[in-house]
């Protein structure tokens, strides 16, 4: 006899996670000439999962993208130009960083990078960009991962009343 197994959800969305992971990002843009002459061509790039140090340049670059929503929901167009302003650079540094995924690259070719980003990526595929790249920089599992390794400091000093020993009287 076969055993029917219920559908777990959860291992379906890690499956998918682990499919997305190996797989990539995968985006084109049009090549960058000034007057786009003959056929128009594509480049591709691919954005793998990032390692821990390139993770860490991206959180840099994103905590300084403060955003109000107060002021948004106050005058939405004028918040909206003033956001475009301030962090579009950062959106194609934060892109750019995720692609190149790799120390010395970063520090030679962010710059450079993030400029051609931010004049041929348009702001609906920058938003599904920003939404995979949340699932690729997998936050979740780098928490967890913290959790673990914080919950495994067996050498943490603990005070005395917390013990079993201090606790009792002999």
């Amino acid at each position: 006899m076969t055993e029917d197994k219920e559908f777990d959800k959860i291992q379906a969305e890690r499956n998918e996670l682990n499919v997305l992971l190996d797989k990539g990002l995968k985006f084109e843009i049009d090549r960058f000439f000034p007057f786009n002459l003959g056929k128009r061509k594509k480049w591709t790039f691919v954005i793998k999962e990032p390692y821990l140090g390139t993770l860490d340049r991206i959180s840099n670059v994103s905590i300084d993208m403060d955003i109000s929503e107060n002021s948004i929901q106050e005058d939405p167009w004028s918040e909206s130009k003033s956001l475009v302003k301030k962090h579009a650079f950062k959106a194609a540094k934060v892109i750019a960083i995720a692609y190149l995924n790799n120390l010395i690259l970063i520090k030679l070719f962010t710059r450079v990078l993030a400029y051609f980003f931010k004049w041929t990526i348009k702001p609906s595929k920058l938003y599904a960009y920003a939404s995979y790249m949340n699932v690729m920089c997998n936050f979740g599992d780098f928490t967890n991962s913290i959790r673990l390794i914080s919950a495994s400091r067996t050498t943490l000093p603990v005070k005395r009343e917390n013990l079993i020993e201090g606790n009792s009287k002999v």
